[in-house]
């Protein structure tokens, strides 16, 4: 399970790592150093809901841990594939959840 957890959470990264970057290399290469509204409003979502994710990804390999230090007979049994799945897939739609309602609300302020 851990190797699970270790696959997503660097998919996360690199995710993480491609919301940011190119649209900083773009300012740093033209004269215009701007972003659109919507364009602020996208990228912040993914930057949310990205590094939520690693924290939750992190969450879920801390739990998945303490099980197998803490119960390492009824590791097999407590950690089962399902159950790291639904940590994993849990972890994703909260993050994302979490990331689109703070957007939504962020998106109903007025902006000079």
């Amino acid at each position: 399970p851990m190797y699970l957890f270790l696959g997503n959470l660097s998919f996360m990264d690199i995710c993480f790592t491609t919301v940011v970057v190119p649209k900083m290399l773009a300012n740093l290469l033209s004269e215009t150093k701007g972003i659109s509204y919507v364009g602020c409003l996208v990228q912040m979502y993914f930057f949310m809901a990205f590094g939520n994710t690693d924290s939750y990804l992190l969450a879920s390999m801390a739990i998945d841990r303490l099980v197998a230090i803490c119960n390492p007979l009824h590791y097999d049994v407590a950690m089962r594939p399902h159950r790291c799945l639904l940590m994993l897939l849990g972890s994703c739609t909260i993050s994302h959840l979490h990331a689109l309602f703070r957007v939504l609300l962020m998106s109903r302020l007025s902006f000079c």
